[in-house]
């Protein structure tokens, strides 16, 4: 009998990483959680490097954490799925490849709120995907600096939920889900430093609580309200001298805070009883903690898991399968199939790609191709379509039997031409959906000789 639920496991982290280096592969394992699979992945910084020619290639090419990142997480199976980025503000959300069908509709946004929000020193980015049905928002944010700047703080988290908007005019209070996490930067209230740090030699936490700024705000501010924190059960953060487990010696020697954060927020409506979910949330116990080994910053990372039960539905089913059929070889016609799941159309514009087995994200593809014409777009013109440096793909409709049930999958099958099946390996094919913005089928992993 079939699962009623789809059991996922997310894993947030956030790092304030100072312009350091991206970590080395064995670094990004005690990142990690030691134990049970994770399915989502989610990975904030802040403070990544930034400067003139940093800020250009982030328009055309991932940032260097972003990278590093795809480099070690494509080797264990997970895809990108989506990576944005303003300033030294980096998001990228990973997922592993088996949940790729059902992980759409996905939207990157960014609110800079730092320098006038001219230069994005300070703000958030986003990013807004299906899972399963279900409408989730990864949020990183950064915000205002020092402590005596706590309005600053609480303008930037207004100015970033009234500013920032998806396609169709989401916001992201009308996200089902919303994970928000960064260097928030809230700090410790009247205890002198020496008083804290002498709570945090006796690890007596809930002293300082009563006096975090955040909490406070989670108390009555209207946004911030909504959200629910994990127990702060690990030293503060920051500030650090870096290289060591130090607080700040430095001449301003900085009380030391909680200020990178991981916070979620299930739609109110659902907790009022106003509308039915058909998820749950639950925190992982004892997930949410600092990485003190890793000492490269002046703030340490912080990570936080939870467990996210979908209930099944129809709508949660592929639209789309691709497979390919019989041997590929270079340089002869490789055979496609695609089948087109009840419900699923394809739209101008939608392309069928060629990538490595071991899948980085939906844009480091070997070729692509799109698809032929659907029916509701003959007349429209299409420059890449008439590209003869392309090759084409022989779309066409299998031909139903009089006695076909109208309601079966409609089967397609193509021709991807051999002047672009050009090295062997071993290969997936990808099918990418416009409307939805995402890759929507990826087929099984199969040899080119």
């Amino acid at each position: 009998m079939t699962d009623e639920f789809h059991n996922l496991r997310i894993f947030v982290s956030t790092w304030n990483v100072g312009e350091s280096k991206p970590l080395e592969r064995d670094e990004f394992e005690k990142l990690l959680p030691s134990e049970g699979p994770v399915d989502i992945y989610a990975f904030g910084f802040q403070e990544i490097k930034t400067g003139a020619q940093e800020t250009v290639k982030s328009f055309i090419k991932y940032d260097q954490w972003a990278k590093a990142l795809i480099d070690f997480l494509s080797k264990r199976s997970y895809y990108l799925i989506e990576s944005v980025r303003v300033q030294g503000i980096s998001l990228s959300v990973f997922a592993l490849i088996k949940h790729l069908p059902h992980i759409r509709h996905i939207e990157t946004e960014i609110e800079r709120t730092g320098v006038a929000g001219a230069w994005g020193n300070k703000g958030g980015v986003a990013v807004s995907a299906r899972v399963y049905g279900q409408h989730i928002c990864f949020l990183n944010a950064h915000l205002s600096a020092h402590l005596t700047n706590d309005d600053g703080r609480i303008s930037d988290v207004n100015e970033i939920y009234r500013e920032m908007s998806f396609r169709g005019k989401a916001t992201v209070q009308d996200h089902d889900l919303v994970l928000m996490f960064g260097d928030l930067n809230f700090r410790i209230d009247e205890y002198s430093r020496a008083f804290v740090l002498d709570s945090i030699k006796k690890k007596n936490y809930s002293e300082l609580w009563s006096r975090d700024q955040l909490k406070k705000h989670m108390k009555s501010h209207p946004i911030l309200s909504t959200f629910e924190e994990a127990t702060l059960d690990f030293d503060p953060t920051y500030k650090y001298d870096p290289n060591t487990d130090i607080y700040d010696t430095s001449e301003k020697q900085r009380k030391p805070a909680w200020t990178d954060r991981v916070l979620w927020r299930i739609h109110p409506e659902f907790k009022a009883g106003k509308r039915a979910p058909n998820f749950t949330l639950t925190y992982v116990d004892q997930s949410f903690t600092n990485h003190a080994e890793l000492k490269q910053s002046d703030h340490k990372p912080v990570s936080c898991e939870f467990d996210l039960k979908i209930k099944r539905t129809a709508s949660h089913e592929p639209v789309i399968r691709i497979e390919n059929e019989g041997e590929w070889a270079c340089h002869k016609d490789g055979k496609i199939k695609m089948e087109l799941c009840e419900g699923f159309s394809w739209a101008s514009r939608d392309y069928v790609a060629l990538y490595k087995h071991e899948l980085r994200d939906f844009r480091t593809y070997h070729t692509y191709e799109y698809v032929p014409k659907a029916p509701d777009h003959r007349n429209e013109s299409s420059d890449e379509e008439s590209d003869e440096d392309r090759q084409r793909l022989d779309g066409r409709r299998l031909s139903r039997a009089a006695n076909d049930d109208p309601n079966d999958n409609v089967v397609h099958h193509l021709d991807m031409r051999k002047s672009s099946i050009t090295e062997p390996g071993i290969y997936r094919l990808g099918y990418y959906s416009m409307k939805m913005s995402c890759l929507v089928a990826i087929s099984e992993p199969f040899e080119i000789k």
